[in-house]
């Protein structure tokens, strides 16, 4: 069985643009992983072991003191102060909705949202290993740092986290870092929601991004 990594891909370059940063690596990677192949066996991903979230990566019942609502299609999250709501379209012409954070315009700290309701035959077990396996190939270099990890999350049948992190270089030329999370959902066998937060790999933390991946719920 082969799927293919375009739509989550293009979710992370779209969002990627809509926040103003450099998409470079990212586009780049989308492009490469458009044209890629793998093939991978159902059975065992359906036997892979669930484990607890990552560190500072588990789901929040109470957002923090100051934070904002955020509903999109299918979704809600919370959003610290300071972070810009823009919506765009996928590939596949989905909704998208990007967080955008203070910053310098090459590497702002954001969170995107998307949808997929055509997820076929691939659950987010697939799609995630898949697209894990994208990652390592070099666009123009192999993302660092990878790690996939499958959990749960309220809401959802299936959940699957991916974190990497990547360098590209910006307009003027210099290289930025930056790490990022991607939470894959399905929500139900007609529904995939997915989250992608990233921020520069000095300030994740403080940027607040996972905190508003770890409110996010489907409604």
């Amino acid at each position: 069985m082969t799927v293919s990594t375009v739509r989550r891909a293009s979710l992370l370059a779209l969002a990627a643009l809509l926040a103003g940063c450099s998409a470079t690596g990212v586009a780049s990677r989308s492009a490469r992983s458009g044209s890629t192949k793998v093939t991978i066996k159902p059975s065992s991903l359906g036997r892979e072991r669930v484990h607890e979230q990552p560190d500072g990566l588990a789901p929040i019942d109470k957002p923090p003191s100051g934070f904002t609502k955020v509903s999109g299609d299918g979704f809600v999250a919370w959003a610290p102060p300071g972070f810009t709501p823009k919506k765009g379209t996928s590939r596949s012409g989905e909704p998208l909705l990007v967080l955008v954070g203070p910053g310098a315009e090459a590497a702002r700290p954001h969170v995107g949202f998307g949808r997929d309701t055509k997820p076929g035959r691939a659950s987010v077990m697939e799609q995630s290993y898949t697209f894990e396996s994208a990652l390592r190939v070099p666009a123009p270099e192999p993302a660092k740092g990878i790690r996939r990890t499958v959990t749960r999350w309220p809401g959802t049948l299936r959940a699957v986290i991916v974190e990497w992190t990547t360098e590209a270089p910006d307009a003027s030329g210099a290289t930025s870092a930056m790490h990022h999370v991607q939470l894959f959902t399905d929500v139900d066998d007609g529904l995939s929601l997915s989250v992608v937060a990233a921020a520069p790999v000095d300030t994740f933390d403080q940027s607040q991004v996972a905190t508003v991946l770890r409110t996010f719920r489907p409604t």
